[in-house]
Order: structure tokens, then C-alpha cells, then sequence
């Protein structure tokens, strides 16, 4: 039965009292905020997010140890019951104590990111909640925002496998503050509320690519160290040969997710999962339990000083998102192959549309274009260019691959000088054979 899950990132729990809090009118009273927005509003799982910098004696203690030491610490504080809440203990920067080795504040946000969406997988909840309350400084803004993207890429994750809840109640929650010396009631106020669906989590999903300034960013930042491997322009099972991950790959599958050329992610997607194991690598020394087994890959005691040795920035976590929603939605339909070249039928295509397109202009499009084809008699068992089908009389054999970026757009990835077109029995089969690399630097 799909179930509600509270986050609520905090500060230090020690002084926490027991005030009366009220949530939509009714009252109760509790140490910490959450726990009134968990019994008054049926909440089944409860994740605190508590910073390492909790940590009481560092020197005398290993790293495992720190963890222990905060989770206990917040369990104590707060009177917990054993298995009532996860403790999600989170490296966290702290004046000149806690710090990044590039003195940045990154590994907060992709820890809880990365963890969260591990949560939500696990739980499949139909309302996520955050309480924004006991959180300090920069915490609760950047805790929010992971949340948010992991709900995002959960929401998309889940309308593919069509398992669970399709759509998510999202709610922000904040308390008015505490007084000294005064047990309230005080209103838990709803100060953030929407219904994530399908749509508008590929839109979130998507938004960060809008901006062409991170595709320096990834390349210079988050692929700075990774060895790129030239591609050949001949397609291999699921995509081109070779391995690289590069920000033109990255930047190419949000553009064509965002425009609806759907053609590309399928045919590329042994690319997009190659990549996809780059940024995995970077992303999964942040896992919890992982992090447990050898911590000394991350963290590190300086004079006193617990130092991250942690580098990347908060928009490995936007590319691990969009890999991880192009991957799976070029994997829900079959890719076929053929004298070593691989081909999708556009009845597959147009499925993707109808599912995944941002708008409905897009998969309009998209379905006008397969019907035109459907209808077209001049496709037959032989893969041709789509130029020679439609009959341009203007075409040239010099012309093959020569990819006009506008008609790419406007035709929902089947652009004439890219696209071959052929019959099997009563489907109609599509691929950019050796012009996908062109249609790739169209996207780019």
C-alpha cells in the first residue's frame, strides 16, 4: 500500500521542548515539529536528516564512529524508539571544522539527493512531505531542492514501471517560530503544495539543460578527469561504438527529451548507459551504507579537521537525474537489430511521444509524422533514405547525412537526410544508420 514519507532536515536537537503544535486545526504535543505533522497527518515514515558536524568527539573516533555518534545523539535528544525514524546522518560543511577540500558546499546536496531517491525507491510513497522547521542555514534550501529533484526522477521512474503511484502529493510544511518559555499552540503552516506528475517532473528534470552555460560546467568540472574515447559514426547494439561520455552526449539526450526527438535516445542509449556508469561511479561513493564500508575514501582528519575530499559539484546530481530518466525511457521500448545496425519501430517511437513528451504539440507532431509515413506507398523491404521516399526532387546523393537542425525539430527527429525508412511485414522501421552522430551534433 503506497505510504507517506516526511523528510525533516535539523540542526541540533538538544534543546528541543515540548511545545503544542497545530496542524489543520488540530492539536497535539510533541519536541519537534515532524512528529506533529506525523501523527496528525498519518505520516508511516519519518527521515531525519541530521548534519555530521553533530559529531561530539571526532579525534578519539573513527568515521563510522561519527555517524554512530549522531544518530545517537538525535535518537536521544528526541526520545526515539528503536526503528520509529531513520536517522539519515548527512556530511555537511561547518565553519573551518567540517569543510570541502575546494571549499565549496556540494556534498550535502548530492548526499541527500542520491539517498533520498534510493528512499523513495524503496517506500514507492503517493505523498512526500518535507518540514522545513528545525533546519539551520543553508540546510533546509538545499535539502529541499534534493529532495525535490529525487521526487522528480522517482515520478518518472514510476509511470515506466506502472507499479506504483503515478503522481505525488508534494508538501513543504513550517512552523511559526518557538518563543522562549512559551508552549504555544503554534500553526504548522503548509507553505508549499503541488501534485508532481509525469509532465512536470521531465520538465524539472530537463530545466537545468536549458541553460547552455552547464555544458561547460560538465565539461570542465564533472568530466574534467574522465578520458574521452572518439566515437565512430557506425551504430553498434543500442547506439555508436566507443564509450566516451562527454557533455555533448549529456547535453544531446535533454535536447532531444525536451524536443521530442525520440529516434535518438533509442538508438543511443548503449552511450547513454555507458555514461550513465561514469557518473554512477561518482555518484554511488555518497551511498550510505557504501560509505560505511570504506570512508576513508571521502573523508579525511586534518589538524583537527574533518575535510571532505570531495570535489563535485551539486549538477552531477542534474546529469545523474537526466541519465537516469533518458536511460530508462529509451529502454522501454525494444531496439532491434540488423547486419550490425540497429532500428526502432516508429510505432515505438510514437508511444514514446504519446508517454513521455513535454507538451502536447510535441507528441501531435510526432503522430502526424508517423501517420504521414503510414500512409505513404512508397516504403518498401529496403531501407532508404527518407529524402528519396518523399520523393525531393532536389536531393542528392551528396546530401546523405547532411542534417538540417531546423526540419530535425519541426519533424520530431525524422529529418529526410538522416532517417532511413523500411518494411518488415506490416511495421515500419526507422534508423539514423552512419548520420547519427551528425543528428547527435544537431542536438548539441
Amino acid at each position: 500500500m503506497p505510504m507517506k514519507v516526511l523528510f525533516a532536515p535539523i540542526g541540533d536537537p538538544s534543546n528541543y521542548k515540548v511545545v503544542e503544535y497545530q496542524v489543520n486545526g488540530k492539536k497535539t504535543k510533541n519536541k519537534a515539529s515532524f512528529f506533529a505533522i506525523k501523527e496528525i497527518l498519518g505520516i508511516e515514515h519519518v527521515v531525519i536528516i541530521a548534519g555530521l558536524s553533530l559529531s561530539r568527539q571526532r579525534r578519539q573516533q573513527t568515521i563510522n564512529q561519527c555517524f554512530q555518534d549522531v544518530a545517537s545523539h538525535v535518537k536521544k535528544s528526541l526520545n526515539l524508539k528503536r526503528g520509529e525514524v531513520t536517522v539519515l546522518v548527512a556530511p555537511n560543511v561547518y565553519g573551518n571544522q567540517f569543510i570541502q577540500t575546494n571549499r565549496e558546499n556540494t556534498i550535502y546536496y548530492n548526499y541527500i539527493y542520491l539517498n533520498t531517491l534510493k528512499i523513495l525507491n524503496k517506500t514507492k510513497p503517493s505523498e512526500v512531505h518535507i518540514d522545513i522547521t528545525h533546519g539551520i542555514n543553508y540546510m533546509p534550501l538545499l535539502a529541499t531542492d534534493a529532495i525535490k529533484l529525487a521526487t522528480n526522477v522517482h515520478v518518472i521512474q514510476a509511470n515506466i514501471r506502472r507499479t506504483e503511484p503515478a503522481t505525488i502529493k508534494l508538501e513543504i510544511h513550517n512552523s511559526e517560530p518557538i518563543i522562549p518559555n512559551n508552549a504555544g499552540p503554534y500553526n504548522i503552516n503548509s507553505v508549499y503544495k503541488e501534485e508532481v506528475n509525469l509532465r512536470k517532473a521531465l520538465i524539472q528534470v530537463l530545466t537545468p539543460f536549458l541553460s547552455k552555460e552547464i555544458r561547460n560546467l560538465i565539461k570542465n568540472n564533472i568530466l574534467k578527469t574522465e578520458k574521452q574515447i572518439p566515437r565512430s559514426s557506425e551504430q553498434d547494439e543500442g547506439g555508436v561504438k566507443g564509450t566516451g561520455c562527454d557533455a555533448d552526449l549529456i547535453s544531446a539526450a535533454a535536447n532531444a527529451l525536451f524536443s521530442g526527438v525520440f529516434p535518438y535516445l533509442v538508438s543511443s542509449r548503449g552511450e547513454l548507459e555507458e555514461c550513465m556508469k561514469t557518473i554512477r561511479g561518482k555518484m554511488e561513493i555518497l551511498d550510505q551504507n557504501k560509505l560505511k564500508k570504506d570512508p576513508n575514501k571521502l573523508f579525511k582528519y586534518t589538524n583537527n579537521k574533518l575535510i571532505y575530499q570531495y570535489t563535485e559539484p551539486i549538477e552531477l546530481s542534474y546529469v545523474h537525474s537526466l541519465l537516469t530518466v533518458t536511460g530508462r525511457i529509451a529502454r522501454s521500448v525494444k531496439l532491434h537489430r540488423k547486419a550490425h545496425k540497429s532500428y526502432v519501430k516508429i510505432s515505438d517511437i510514437e508511444k514514446l511521444a504519446k508517454n513521455y513528451s513535454v507538451a502536447d504539440t510535441i507528441s501531435s507532431l510526432v503522430a502526424d509524422e508517423i501517420d504521414k509515413l503510414s500512409k505513404n506507398t512508397n516504403i518498401n523491404a529496403n531501407p532508404q533514405l527518407l529524402a528519396k521516399i518523399l520523393g525531393d526532387q532536389s536531393y542528392k546523393p551528396t546530401k546523405m547525412c547532411m542534417c538540417n537542425k531546423r526540419n530535425l525539430l519541426a519533424h520530431g527527429g525524422f529529418e529526410q537526410n538522416v532517417t532511413y525508412i523500411w518494411k518488415k511485414g506490416k511495421e515500419i522501421l526507422m534508423s539514423y544508420g552512419e548520420c547519427i552522430e551528425n543528428v547527435r551534433n544537431n542536438l548539441t
